[in-house]
């Protein structure tokens, strides 16, 4: 079987954070003789045509180079919105988009979008034009626009009728399309995959206590309860190691100069083995992200063995089954996030119980299970009988 697979987002080298989640997905793929092609944004630097091990990369070219600004960076939308001649921008962005789609769509099977907006109207066109098979996965991002634009509600109840299934990485994503009018049964929860190779138990001793929170800095993160942690915290033997960059970042630096904090380090993005790393060496992983999809970072702390904080919202609620296997607290509550972090470290008790079972049930999102249940439904829906 040969699957076309478009995304707005994939990694930049094999080593890349940014969307590493779907070439984990692909290379599960790849043991039931499935053929993967990309079709992704140029960006500068990169290869326009290459392979990582057996999946085809195309990525399109729709600037010159100091101009292909709109991928790559998690907030697309608000680029776009930002300056008129970013729409114009964007305009370009899908119509080089299609007419790589065009060239390839002979060739496959099915076709597999990722992210709804900006490709999925002028994707299903040509899908039905040259009557392939279409299904979108929604990650989290695209959904979380459909709440806050109701205009938006229309176009997918639209688009709902002309794909053959739209997978969603969690039941937060499930109920939030349902409620908006798309049939349950043209929607299937399949998480993505984590690399269970790199994450695994590390055996580490820290001076202090690390608290880690892996993120890009946007208001959707709210890294900024985690200063706020931080800076209420009593326990000079805990500090806070925030990864990653974003718009908010200028913000965040700003709260930690006004608090005046030497408990909080703010660390660059780094590489898939680098990260692997840093959160193995952690003794904490937080995360108090509104409505986030999934979380494909909160899995790799678990696998690691580091127990998880995460906020009582979204995707997070599909992941941690509150003092079983995580702790789930509510937005805002410092005090409650407080108390969490101190529980880990001063039960050992209880926080073994959660490292165990966090395990145990992280496995479930190894690539092989979760290519297995993707191949399930494919099956079911008809569109890959003749896969092994």
């Amino acid at each position: 079987m040969k699957i076309l697979e478009i995304t707005h987002s994939f990694v930049r080298n094999p080593q890349d954070h940014i969307s590493h989640f779907l070439l984990t997905f692909f290379e599960g793929l790849e043991n039931y003789d499935i053929r993967i092609k990309v079709i992704t944004p140029h960006n500068r630097g990169l290869k326009r045509i290459e392979n990582y091990g057996s999946i085809e990369i195309e990525r399109f070219r729709y600037a010159y180079d100091n101009n292909e600004i709109l991928a790559y960076k998690g907030n697309m939308h608000e680029i776009v919105l930002s300056n008129p001649f970013n729409i114009i921008l964007l305009f370009n962005f899908i119509k080089y988009c299609i007419r790589s789609v065009q060239k390839n769509i002979s060739n496959f099977d099915l076709i597999h979008l990722h992210w709804w907006i900006p490709f999925g109207i002028p994707i299903s066109f040509i899908t039905n034009r040259y009557k392939k098979p279409l299904i979108i996965t929604l990650h989290g991002t695209d959904v979380r626009l459909i709440k806050k634009y109701k205009i938006l509600h229309y176009p997918i109840r639209w688009l709902s009728k002309r794909v053959k299934a739209f997978f969603v990485v969690s039941n937060y994503i499930k109920n939030v399309i349902e409620e908006i009018g798309v049939s349950n049964d043209k929607i299937y929860v399949l998480p993505m995959p984590v690399e269970n190779e790199l994450f695994f138990p590390k055996k580490h001793l820290n001076k202090n206590k690390v608290v880690l929170t892996v993120a890009r800095f946007t208001k959707q993160k709210r890294i900024e309860d985690i200063i706020e942690i931080a800076n209420n915290i009593k326990n000079d033997k805990i500090i806070f190691h925030i990864v990653g960059d974003g718009p908010e970042k200028e913000k965040i630096e700003d709260l930690i100069d006004k608090y005046q904090l030497q408990n909080v380090v703010i660390i660059p993005p780094m590489d898939r083995k680098q990260i692997a790393k840093k959160i193995g060496k952690s003794d904490i992983f937080i995360l108090l992200s509104k409505d986030e999809g999934f979380g494909m970072v909160v899995i790799e702390s678990m696998l690691s063995g580091v127990p998880v904080i995460l906020s009582n919202s979204g995707g997070f609620k599909d992941i941690v089954n509150n003092n079983i296997n995580g702790i789930l607290v509510e937005h805002g509550d410092i005090n409650q996030s407080i108390l969490s972090i101190e529980k880990l470290i001063k039960n050992s008790t209880f926080r073994n119980k959660i490292v165990k079972n966090a395990l145990k049930d992280a496995k479930k999102y190894r690539r092989d299970n979760i290519a297995k249940q993707f191949i399930e439904i494919i099956k079911f829906l008809s569109l890959g009988e003749n896969i092994n």
